[in-house]
């Protein structure tokens, strides 16, 4: 059976007046089932049309011209397969179309003049049409043929994202082994410079993720930083697959060439691995490769503590080409924000101001090195001294002042409220020096150790003298005094040779807390002196009224034994006799005695001459002694201890001071000048 077909010169439209993929169907007298294998054949190449649209472009594509001139039936050129690999189903599809055209009559059949397979693999995107012809077996095999395309296309049609990007990243590993594979890069050339002249041009980029701690005993800083370096190596260009590869990352620094920078002012430093190393470096397609690593730093910061704590710290990141010079490799700063701060950056005691950046080249006996610098300045936060230091202190010396309201003779109230005061400030002083590093702006740092070792102990050694102008009976004030200026340079002397390694030959600074305990110990010994010379006098004082009263007690008896004897003679009418008089007291005779010298002297045998001379007393004209006549206007032993403790021991110790800064000092400009 035949059937008619009306040949349409125009383009068939659909229902949306859009140009369908066929350009028409001419009006001829042809079998039923090569019309039939003529749609199938349409179908399927619409059908791989569609499905092509959807295929990776980096597999295969057909030439834009498979035509086949009308009335021929066979094709007249097929344009080739372009680059890329080649899909399983994108050839079986091309072996079932070639042999569909080989089979072909030329009298039969016709192929639109632009069989055009788009982007990679798909089947024409137009079939002009199908020729009139004859009926035969060829026919049949067409029609079995594009059957079994189908089959096939629909088969691995759900397989071939997946083999697409196994391609893909299979593509990325061949271009990583091509660009640094041991044949074609060696790491250990640097790069080339612009227009390969000229040094390698490294540009650096740092951002501070945090700032851990900044010591001012240690004079450092600790700070967590990402790290970045971007430089060009035109031996790592490569093709970017028209646009699908950015860029290729890898995980490990010793596969292409690196910058030799280091960190100048470096104490400590560590790399982090936790999961995995965090690091990482990008090639780009034009050749450029960016670095990228987390570090933590702990760097020296000189600092200047004479505002301290009003002051402000400046901190610097040093870093420098250690075997390159400025002829092979230079580092620049990033142009854009070549230093960036993370948002929520918290520092103890400290605010980050702003920073600085700049460059330091150095140059030494074998060249010049690129170097760059970043300065972090730091200001102190003032609010944590103020509550810290400066509030307590004030609050010391205002409670000093309350002795003033107290009464004069309450001493060992006012004695125990300055000492404490005084000690409880020492105190303060040496925990905030503890905070602080040694410093000294003069030579030999001596200033540091007078202000810190060696006024204290003056001063303790001149409070512990004040118990010498304190009462003598005042014993708790004096006790509390000695006792406390003892333990707190025993203390001192202790801090200070905690500090010092333990040698065997004495120091200058043992001499001199040696004799300062020395010091302060004496006036302890000396109160328990005067403590015992006062008991001593008040024991005597004791005795000698005891002696007035006996002495007293005798003149009476003897008075009225001499009054009674008298009248008794006068109103017998005898001779007037003296009454012998009663025994004076063992005790206070013996006194006179060993106290007293004789002051009659006899003439011419004594009283029992005819003559006798009248009783001479002869006394001797003392010795004027000014110490022993300023002492007699003290009565008391204790007293006078006392006072000649007030002169003796500030003029010891002055002659110490002298004897002491002499020697040393003059031992120091002999070190410094040998003959």
């Amino acid at each position: 059976m035949e059937y008619t077909l009306i040949t349409q010169q125009q383009p068939l439209t659909t229902t949306d007046n859009k140009p369908s993929l066929t350009s028409g169907l001419t009006l001829e007298t042809t079998p039923l089932y090569q019309k039939l294998s003529t749609a199938i054949f349409t179908t399927t190449c619409v059908t791989h049309l569609r499905e092509g649209d959807r295929m990776d472009t980096d597999t295969m594509s057909l030439a834009r011209g498979v035509g086949v001139a009308r009335g021929v039936g066979v094709a007249r050129g097929v344009g080739g397969v372009a680059r890329g690999g080649v899909g399983v189903r994108r050839l079986l599809l091309l072996v079932f179309f070639l042999l569909a055209m080989f089979w072909m009559d030329t009298d039969t059949m016709s192929l639109a003049r632009g069989v055009g397979v788009a982007r990679g693999v798909g089947v024409a995107r137009g079939v002009g049409g199908v020729a009139r012809g004859g009926v035969g077996v060829r026919r049949l095999l067409l029609l079995v043929f594009f059957l079994l395309a189908m089959f096939c296309g629909l088969a691995v049609g759900n397989r071939d994202s997946e083999i697409s990007s196994s391609n893909f990243r299979l593509r990325e590993k061949e271009i990583i082994d091509e660009i640094i594979g041991p044949a074609n890069y060696d790491k250990r050339i640097r790069p080339a410079g612009a227009n390969d002249t000229g040094p390698a041009i490294v540009h650096i980029n740092i951002m501070i993720r945090n700032v851990q701690t900044i010591s001012d005993v240690k004079m450092e800083y600790s700070i967590q930083i990402t790290f970045r370096e971007q430089w060009n190596d035109h031996r790592l260009t490569f093709n970017n697959m028209e646009g699908r590869i950015q860029y290729l990352t890898l995980t490990e620094t010793d596969m292409v060439w690196m910058p030799d920078l280091f960190f100048k002012n470096e104490k400590e430093g560590h790399f982090h691995k936790i999961i995995l190393p965090n690091l990482y470096i990008r090639i780009y397609p034009d050749g450029g490769v960016l670095y990228s690593i987390r570090i933590s730093l702990t760097l020296s910061c000189p600092m200047d503590l004479k505002l301290f704590p009003l002051d402000r710290q400046q901190c610097q990141l040093l870093m420098a080409s250690y075997g390159w010079t400025t002829e092979d490799l230079v580092f620049l700063w990033k142009d854009v924000e070549p230093v960036q701060v993370t948002k929520k950056l918290h520092l103890p005691r400290f605010t980050l101001e702003k920073f600085i950046t700049d460059y330091c080249n150095s140059k030494t006996n074998t060249g010049e090195y690129s170097c760059l610098l970043v300065a972090l300045i730091f200001k102190r936060e003032f609010s944590y001294y103020l509550i810290q230091y400066y509030i307590p202190c004030c609050m010391l010396v205002i409670v000093s002042w309350v002795s003033f309201w107290l009464d004069q003779n309450a001493v060992p109230a006012r004695v125990a409220l300055g000492v404490t005061t005084l000690l409880t400030m020492s105190t303060q002083t040496s925990s905030i020096n503890q905070s602080l590093p040694p410093v000294s702006y003069t030579k030999r740092e001596f200033s540091y150790y007078l202000i810190q070792y060696y006024i204290p102990c003056c001063m303790l050694v001149i409070v512990s003298w004040v118990s010498f102008w304190l009462d003598q009976n005042a014993v708790p004030a004096r006790v509390s005094l000695g006792v406390t200026t003892l333990l707190t340079m025993s203390t001192q002397t202790s801090s200070i040779n905690s500090t010092l390694p333990p040698v065997s030959y004495t120091k200058a600074i043992d001499v001199w807390t040696g004799v300062c305990l020395t010091f302060v110990f004496g006036a302890l010994l000396e109160f328990a002196l005067v403590n015992y010379a006062s008991r001593s006098d008040k024991h005597r004082e004791k005795l000698k009224e005891k002696l007035k009263e006996q002495k007293k007690q005798w003149e009476a008896e003897h008075a009225a034994a001499i009054e009674a004897a008298m009248q008794e003679q006068v109103e017998d009418g005898h001779t007037f006799a003296m009454p012998a008089s009663p025994p004076r007291p063992r005790r206070f005779m013996d006194l006179l005695i060993a106290k007293t010298k004789p002051l009659v002297s006899r003439h011419n045998g004594g009283m029992g001459a005819e003559k006798g001379r009248p009783c001479e007393i002869h006394l001797q004209a003392p010795r004027k002694n000014c110490c022993r006549t300023w002492l007699s206007k003290f009565p008391t032993r204790s007293k006078r201890i006392d006072v000649i403790s007030r002169i003796t021991f500030p003029l010891v110790f002055a002659f110490f001071n002298m004897a002491y800064w002499s020697t040393y000092l003059f031992t120091e400009e002999e070190e410094e000048n040998p003959k």
